[in-house]
């Protein structure tokens, strides 16, 4: 991980680059069709785990900036994943990225905020918006609250160095 910690600067300086790779506690979240998903659908991709919520003000602002990253280095090797965690009016998150042009991201959702929890749990999330960058074992590498210009170069050259490329 040091050369990826070496990455973690400028717009990333509040990534937090962990020593080794951690598991991450168990969850599921539902797709926009409700089907059940979960970060083993992820495995083999490094992905940006993003949760947030429409009454989360630095959610809303660092939204733009994960769909520009999903559309420019979204594929096969990498996949942004933002949840949304709103628990009342499922329909306003989905109202809220079409009026953003919020288009290369997949609406994910966690009404109950179960991930939340877990997180808080395992000492990864202390509130709204928290950014985790997740392997391709799918294991936690690198943790971020707050939000952060994900579009930036600096973003762009973690997840390079995270993709391995």
């Amino acid at each position: 991980m040091a050369p990826l910690a070496g990455l973690a600067k400028g717009e990333m300086a509040g990534m937090r680059i962990l020593p080794r790779p951690e598991k991450l506690p168990a969850f599921t979240f539902v797709d926009g069709a409700g089907a059940t998903k979960s970060m083993a659908d992820f495995k083999g991709k490094v992905t940006l785990l993003n949760l947030w919520a429409t009454w989360c003000a630095p959610c809303k602002l660092e939204m733009p900036a994960l769909n520009a990253l999903q559309g420019a280095m979204g594929g096969k090797d990498f996949a942004v994943l933002a949840i949304n965690m709103d628990s009342r009016d499922a329909g306003k998150p989905r109202e809220w990225l079409k009026d953003n042009k919020i288009d290369h991201l997949t609406y994910y959702a966690d009404t109950p905020g179960k991930i939340f929890q877990a997180l808080r749990g395992a000492g990864r999330a202390s509130g709204l918006p928290v950014t985790l960058l997740i392997n391709r074992d799918g294991c936690l590498v690198g943790a971020l609250d707050g939000a952060a210009e994900w579009h930036s170069e600096d973003a762009k050259a973690l997840i390079k160095g995270a993709v391995g490329g």
